[in-house]
């Protein structure tokens, strides 16, 4: 029917299930800790607007996505700026919409958003994202915590980038950032990063660098076979706490 109303191709969700797996992971957190939706899960509009409605945050990997969720209703400073080799003109529209936060991917892109807050003369709050050297034990397409991982900063270099961040008279830096890969169906390696980001967090203030949150990245992997046997959010919750 649906395809005789509105044609092909067609795609159709059915939302059922939406709003009670917004409210389990809701329940599990506490109040100060952000859900935030991965735009790039799936950026049909009608699912941003429901979760935008529900209260979610969102996660976006380009300034196409930034626009999708802000159409959606989504309030800027719900959103996360992510994703590899943003662009000087992407990063000027998130500098101008105040977003909740820039994570910076890499050096070069820390430096390009020196020169565009510079250049606008307005303040951006960025966190740098970390690749902490840990295994998923997923997929080896999808792993991007590892150092032979092409994302994220070495360790060895993030309080050198911190410190050139907080000296800068544009930036805020206000957090840390790690995603260490998708479909993860244990604990272990979020706990395992975690534990790296505060060790980080540890360092930085006795530097005088406060940052204020961890972003911990991805979420729980969904069960593709019978081997998946992903976690409760509590469990999730629990452990990193």
């Amino acid at each position: 029917r649906l395809a005789d109303d509105h044609g092909t191709p067609l795609y159709a969700f059915d939302t059922r299930d939406l709003a009670p797996r917004v409210a389990r992971l809701r329940a599990a957190l506490p109040r100060d800790v952000a859900l935030c939706y991965a735009v790039k899960a799936n950026p049909t509009r009608g699912i941003l607007t429901l979760l935008a409605r529900l209260g979610a945050g969102f996660d976006t990997v380009s300034i196409g996505e930034v626009e999708r969720a802000l159409r959606a209703g989504a309030d800027p400073k719900k959103i996360v700026f992510s994703g590899v080799g943003k662009s000087e003109r992407e990063l000027e529209r998130a500098v101008d919409l105040s977003l909740y936060s820039i994570n910076v991917e890499s050096e070069s892109e820390l430096l390009r958003l020196m020169r565009v807050t510079e250049r606008l003369r307005r303040p951006a709050r960025v966190s740098l994202r970390c690749n902490p050297n840990v295994n998923p034990n997923t997929h080896p397409y999808i792993s991007t915590g590892l150092l032979n991982n092409k994302f994220g900063i070495p360790m060895r270099d993030v309080p050198r980038l911190y410190r050139l961040a907080h000296e800068h008279p544009w930036l805020e830096p206000v957090g840390i950032d790690c995603h260490i890969g998708s479909q993860i169906t244990t604990v272990g390696p979020y706990t395992e990063s975690v534990d790296k980001l505060l060790d980080m967090v540890e360092l930085l203030r006795s530097e005088g660098i406060r940052l204020t949150h961890l972003d911990i990245g991805g979420g729980l992997g969904i069960v593709y076979t019978a081997r998946d046997r992903p976690p409760e959010p509590a469990k999730l919750v629990e452990e990193v706490r």
